[in-house]
């Protein structure tokens, strides 16, 4: 929790619920409360040391007055990506939008073992499901009070989803359609390493690196190339090889209009290479940054900023479509990387501008 706000939400409801009489077994510890308040005061002593309090502590009260009364100071993610608004359409929408999230995270098959172990679980020993608390304690202290489904926030629920799995693949060992365990626990641990290894792959395979080659064996010494967005998910280039944001602006988070300034610049005074990715401002499928205004991004896919595509690196992937891995919150592994060439130079370098 000290190093993951996110986290706070996930364990601090459940771990108060378990200390409760009722949760706190075998039934001749529940008199003696000394384990509890050693296990809360190590907790606490290790929270302090964690957050840096023992060293900065308005350093981290700071951190969590803006992360509760002014976000705008922690991330521009709103700017990009605007939370639900808090109305009774917009609370289902992003209900509904928790619940895909959701899915994405613990992968369908894993869902629906979840929920038989669930419905297992709630005639066996119907306490056990306060295990589940964490699930509606997420939604509805970060998720309903931001307004963002952020898929990342999900992934320490697979700590309680999984649990209930597992528990119906081990009640279904033990009962009368046994042979059947086996193949369903190859179902839902090869679906998820499936998607793993996918997910390795496509990391091994960046498109970043062939896009860092054909860079690196085809700019000139002199010959500039700049990029939109966030420096962190360009090519990794040689050290002699610069680039910067189009048209050299530093602060262009947030930043709105521009398109039509941007678009006399690269008639007038643009670089000889433009290169386009994706990074944490594109919206769900969009594969370029916010930072480049749609327009922009029309003018150079038509060829009517003066620019043609000389190369293009689409994602990999070794799954069907219907194992396709899920897209992240922020799409840094194997984006599509596009590169843009001056028309004289694209003709130089021998390339056709695509239909």
């Amino acid at each position: 929790m000290a190093t993951k706000d996110q986290a706070l939400v996930v364990f601090l409801p459940l771990g108060a619920v378990l200390l409760l009489p009722h949760f706190n077994r075998p039934p001749q510890s529940r008199g003696a409360p000394r384990p509890l308040l050693v296990g809360l005061g190590v907790a606490v002593v290790a929270y302090a040391v964690a957050t840096g309090m023992v060293v900065d502590p308005r350093r981290h009260l700071t951190h969590v007055y803006a992360l509760f009364l002014d976000p705008r100071r922690v991330t521009a993610g709103a700017v990009y990506h605007p939370p639900f608004p808090h109305t009774w359409d917009g609370t289902l929408q992003l209900l509904r939008a928790f619940a895909a999230r959701g899915l994405v995270a613990f992968s369908l098959p894993v869902l629906v073992a979840s929920v038989a172990g669930m419905l297992l679980v709630a005639r066996a020993a119907p306490d056990r499901l306060v295990l589940l608390l964490p699930v509606p304690a997420l939604f509805l202290l970060l998720i309903l009070p931001t307004g963002a489904p952020v898929l990342r926030y999900l992934l320490p629920l697979t700590l309680v989803v999984d649990a209930f799995a597992a528990y119906a693949v081990l009640a279904l060992r033990t009962s009368r359609w046994r042979p059947l365990w086996l193949p369903l626990l190859v179902l839902l641990c090869g679906w998820r390493l499936a998607i793993a290894a996918d997910l390795t792959y496509a990391q091994e395979h960046d498109t970043r690196y062939p896009a860092a080659q054909w860079l690196t064996s085809h700019v000139r010494p002199g010959e500039r190339i700049e990029f939109f967005g966030v420096a962190e998910t360009m090519p990794p280039l040689p050290q002699e090889i610069s680039t910067q944001r189009v048209a050299g602006r530093t602060h262009w988070v947030g930043e709105i209009g521009h398109g039509p300034e941007v678009l006399r610049y690269l008639a007038t005074a643009g670089p000889e290479f433009l290169v386009i990715v994706p990074d944490w401002t594109s919206q769900p499928g969009v594969e370029y940054s916010a930072d480049c205004p749609p327009e922009v991004h029309r003018a150079l896919m038509d060829g009517s900023a003066g620019y043609d595509l000389v190369a293009y690196f689409p994602p990999r992937t070794i799954l069907p479509n219907v194992l396709r891995r899920p897209a992240l919150d922020n799409p840094s592994v194997c984006p599509p990387v596009r590169i843009f060439a001056r028309r004289a130079l694209a003709q130089r370098l021998g390339q056709q501008s695509p239909s």
